[in-house]
């Protein structure tokens, strides 16, 4: 009696060439597949803003930009140093927070434009200098939360309404030194339209 894989083995050996197609097309399928699953695996990039201003960039991300009324809102600045040298940088105060340097500083504007939070009105400084080196490359980065809160002049705080807002990242009034080059900068990132729904 001939078994099923004695005929399956005579069959290949009487088919190369369907054999050879079978096998490519699998190939090619599984590959094809394994593209598509780990293209739906990678993060979901969000928005980015970027100004550069040699020696260095600064950024700001986020997550996404749409959020639901009273979520979390995420976001990240980094200055970078892009150019060849070591630079320094020298800050006349900086923002402790959650056992962190908080090194920049944000503005969220309603749809008139009208600001409704910056980060640095809402948190104490130290009033001491900062200073820090960046080789190149190196970047610092400060991740900030906003809770859609704002102030009023009173002290008080409210829940933003939903609509579009407008943010935009800060680096504050920073010394940079670059050799024995010193100059004083404010960089703002473009703006960011997140929705509040």
């Amino acid at each position: 009696m001939v078994s099923v894989f004695s005929r399956f083995g005579i069959w290949v050996r009487a088919n190369p060439l369907r054999v050879f197609s079978v096998v490519l097309v699998l190939a090619a399928v599984s590959g094809v597949a394994a593209y598509a699953y780990l293209q739906l695996l990678k993060p979901q990039a969000g928005p980015r803003a970027t100004i550069t201003s040699p020696p260095i960039e600064f950024s700001m991300e986020m997550d996404k930009t749409e959020f639901t009324q009273g979520e979390n809102v995420t976001i990240r600045l980094s200055l970078k140093n892009i150019g060849n040298e070591t630079i320094g940088l020298r800050w006349a105060d900086f923002y402790p927070y959650m056992d962190e340097v908080m090194y920049f500083d944000f503005i969220i504007a309603d749809e008139n434009n009208t600001q409704v939070y910056q980060w640095t009105r809402e948190h104490g400084s130290l009033q001491a200098v900062l200073i820090r080196t960046l080789n190149h490359s190196e970047q610092l980065i400060s991740i900030y939360p906003w809770y859609q809160r704002y102030g009023y002049l009173d002290g008080g705080e409210a829940q933003v309404p939903k609509g579009t807002y407008y943010v935009k990242g800060l680096t504050r009034k920073v010394g940079l030194t670059v050799g024995d080059q010193t100059s004083v900068i404010t960089l703002e990132t473009p703006t960011i339209t997140i929705i509040v729904k």
